[in-house]
């Protein structure tokens, strides 16, 4: 707030909020090149439950090696739907469209 308060000089006593943010457990997917290959699959896409059902059916220790359960909140699984080959074929890069067979969370 020091700093802050520094920074913007006699313009201090107008301010009257300051909101922070954050983002955690967002998948950012990249190709070989280090491009972005679709728009970010945040925390509150829950399209991988399916595949967190799978991974916890077929790794039952996960949950003691990793101290969590595989929960659609989690990036692993996102990166599950989200890479092919099983999400199919993924947009060309640029044009915004969701992978084959997953539905964007807007319109």
């Amino acid at each position: 707030m020091t700093t802050l308060r520094e920074k913007c000089g006699p313009h201090w006593s107008a301010i009257k909020a300051i909101g922070l943010s954050g983002q955690m457990h967002g998948a950012v997917l990249l190709d070989e090149r280090g491009e972005v290959i679709r728009p970010a699959i945040l925390w509150n896409d829950t399209r991988c439950a399916d595949e967190c059902r799978e991974l916890e059916e077929a790794a039952p220790e996960l949950h003691q090696v990793a101290g969590n359960l595989a929960m659609p909140g989690f990036t692993a699984p996102k990166a599950a739907v989200g890479a092919p080959p099983r999400a199919g074929q993924l947009p060309a890069h640029g044009d915004g469209d969701a992978a084959e067979g997953l539905s964007p969370l807007t319109e």
